[in-house]
Formats: structure tokens, C-alpha cells, sequence
């Protein structure tokens, strides 16, 4: 069905509307909305200021912590060091201690060993000292029975006759004790190979 014309029926359609949007209200509306975005954009813009002010410089703070680490650092570095110093010197002392204890026990041996052979050496001599005058002795009182045989004399005397002859040899000490004879020393009577040193003092067949 076709709606009919304006010409035929005139009261059929309404008197046009006048439009919301005129010209004065896009105006203002622009204007405002203008003012609006500018008082939004200073805002932000001076947020922004604020905050890039308050806000600490990101190199400065590097800096910072790399100086207090360097200065932590040198400190332990330098601790390290004086620990490896003193225990370098600890060790030279007691180094030092060990070799003069060395020192002091060797020193100590030495002296212990010249004083026993000292002892040992006068022992030998008051010993050979004592038979020669028993020899002497023995000889001034009692007669010879043997001259040049290569025997001892029958008196008892300890080591040999007077004439340089050895001793007669038995099978132990006891039994040249028993007959009188001995002791004999190392290095002095030829009768001293004939026995066995058990002591190892360079004596044998003591009385």
C-alpha cells in the first residue's frame, strides 16, 4: 500500500523537529571538552615532573653499592692478609722451637755421651792402674816358678805375669776367678778374646 503524498493529505505528516545538535551547543561542548583534555594533560604532565623529581638517580645508586661493596671487599681482603701474615710467623716460631729443642737434646747427648766415655776411660785407668801395683806387689813377695814358659805365675796375679806372658785360658770366668786370674780389659789383655763380654763394658772375668 502506498502512503499517500504530501499534496494529497497535508495534515498526514507531522511539522519537522528542530535538530538537538545547533551549531552554538557543538560549540561549547567543544570548548569545554578542549579545557577538559588540557586540565587532564597539565595534570598528568606535572604527575610526571613530580615523580621524575622524587625519584632517585639509578646511577647514583649503582655507584653507591659498587663503592660499599669495593670498601667490604678491600676490608676482608686486608683481614685475609694479616691471617696468612700472623700464621706464616706462627709457623716460623714454631719452626724455630723445633730446631732449637733439636739443638738442646743433641747438645744434651753429646755431653752424656763424652761424660760416659770419660767415666768409662778413668774407670779403665784406675783399674789398670790398680793391677799394675798388684802386679808389683805380686812380684816383689812372691817367687817366680815360671820364667819364659809363655805361663802365668801361681800367685793368684789378675791379668798375667810380669814377664809378659799370658794367662792360662779356662772354659769359663768363673773357673779363672776361682784359680785367681782376671779381670780382663779390651784393647789391653790378649786373655779379654778368650771370654765372652756379656755386659759389653769391655770387661771380663771381674772379680
Amino acid at each position: 500500500m502506498t502512503q499517500p503524498s504530501l499534496d494529497q493529505y497535508p495534515g498526514y505528516f507531522p511539522p519537522a523537529k528542530k535538530p538537538f545538535w545547533t551549531r552554538t551547543k557543538t560549540s561549547t561542548v567543544t570548548g569545554i571538552a578542549a579545557l577538559l583534555i588540557g586540565i587532564g594533560i597539565g595534570a598528568a604532565g606535572g604527575e610526571d615532573s613530580s615523580d621524575t623529581s622524587a625519584a632517585p638517580d639509578t646511577a647514583t645508586v649503582q655507584q653507591q653499592v659498587d663503592t660499599a661493596v669495593a670498601e667490604k671487599t678491600a676490608s676482608l681482603q686486608q683481614k685475609v692478609t694479616d691471617l696468612q701474615t700472623r700464621n706464616s710467623d706462627l709457623r716460623d716460631t714454631k719452626a724455630d722451637l723445633q730446631q732449637r729443642l733439636k739443638d738442646q737434646k743433641q747438645a744434651a747427648a753429646d755431653r752424656l755421651r763424652t761424660v760416659r766415655q770419660n767415666l768409662k776411660a778413668q774407670q779403665k785407668q784406675a783399674v789398670q792402674q790398680a793391677r799394675e801395683e798388684e802386679r808389683a806387689k805380686v812380684a816383689q813377695s812372691a817367687p817366680q816358678q815360671f820364667a819364659g814358659t809363655g805361663s802365668s805365675t801361681s800367685s793368684g796375679s789378675a791379668g798375667g805375669s810380669s814377664t809378659g806372658a799370658t794367662d792360662p785360658q779356662f772354659g769359663t770366668c768363673g773357673e779363672a776367678n776361682d784359680a785367681g786370674y782376671g779381670p780382663y780389659y779390651e784393647g789391653t789383655d790378649p786373655e779379654y778374646a778368650w771370654y765372652e763380654d756379656r755386659d759389653g763394658d769391655g770387661i771380663v772375668c771381674e772379680r
